[in-house]
């Protein structure tokens, strides 16, 4: 397309395009369902173990939280 559409072409061809998107990601998802059951599962998450905050992670958390902060502040 060339040149300036008129409005209700516009909307028309965004309502198109969402179309398109919606079918895309629908088919999409369906195929990922069904390759995650073909490989076993089953629709219940097992962990190893339970997973537990530690002191050094938490240590790791803030360590990380205060680099953020200094650089969005550093970044002005």
């Amino acid at each position: 397309m060339v040149g300036v559409l008129d409005p209700p072409d516009r909307r028309r061809l965004a309502a198109a395009s969402a179309g398109v998107l919606l079918a895309k990601t629908l088919q999409i998802s369906g195929d990922v369902h069904l390759a995650m059951q073909a490989r076993g599962f089953r629709g219940e998450i097992r962990l190893l173990d339970e997973l537990q905050m530690r002191s050094r992670d938490w240590l790791r958390l803030a360590a990380f939280a205060v680099f953020a902060v200094a650089a969005v502040w550093l970044g002005r």
